[in-house]
């Protein structure tokens, strides 16, 4: 179930059977429904929406098998910055070194974003002519396929979501659910953002009240 605006959807995925033979197919869906039933639970067991967030970052990365699974979020001047970040263990964390990522370096995958579509990398010395400048961004992380999708709310777009080295298999796998994993992060996003300004306003109004 995802909240949107105040009214409740329930959400389907569906397969295209004629591309699986039969134990494939109940092999992927079964998988699906695991993977987005656990996210769930993790996120409504959050004490707050941040730790929803986390807790979902964590969740997704773990069952995709990947080496890190994060969120960037769009600031004010064009740049975007790594906001949330799980890495498996091992895997040295990227975030403090993707703050402020420049409105060129992200000009290819903004172009695919702003279609609402995602980007797939299963190569990534195979994407470098594609974008040299993103390549140039992603090769020192040890990055050597990906998956990254839009987060978007209503027709605004605020960020990305992606997943770092999943296993190649598993690529078509997470694609399948890609753009409902981001509405509903961006979801989640949306209440955090939502909870931080009721208690800015409350401070706000306890201030005035002493005044």
């Amino acid at each position: 179930m995802i909240v949107e605006n105040g009214i409740t959807y329930r959400v389907e995925i569906a397969t295209d059977l004629n591309t699986l033979n039969p134990s494939q197919t109940q092999v992927k869906m079964n998988n699906n429904e695991r993977i987005l039933n656990n996210v769930c639970d993790v996120a409504y067991s959050a004490t707050d929406p941040n730790q929803a967030i986390e807790l979902s970052v964590e969740s997704l990365g773990k069952q995709f098998d990947s080496d890190r699974m994060y969120i960037f979020e769009d600031n004010p001047d064009g740049t975007s910055s790594n906001t949330y970040e799980w890495c498996r263990k091992g895997i040295t964390p990227e975030i403090h070194n993707l703050q402020n990522v420049s409105a060129s370096t992200m000009h290819v995958w903004n172009k695919h974003f702003e279609k609402g579509e995602n980007i797939i990398i299963y190569d990534l010395e195979e994407y470098k002519p594609i974008d040299p400048e993103m390549y140039d961004t992603l090769k020192p992380q040890n990055i050597h396929s990906l998956v990254v999708g839009p987060l978007t709310l209503g027709n605004q777009r605020f960020g990305f979501y992606g997943v770092d080295n999943p296993p190649h298999d598993a690529i078509g796998n997470i694609t399948t659910m890609y753009t409902l994993l981001g509405k509903f992060l961006a979801s989640l996003v949306r209440d955090r953002d939502r909870a931080k300004k009721l208690r800015q306003l409350s401070y706000n109004d306890a201030l005035r009240s002493e005044e």
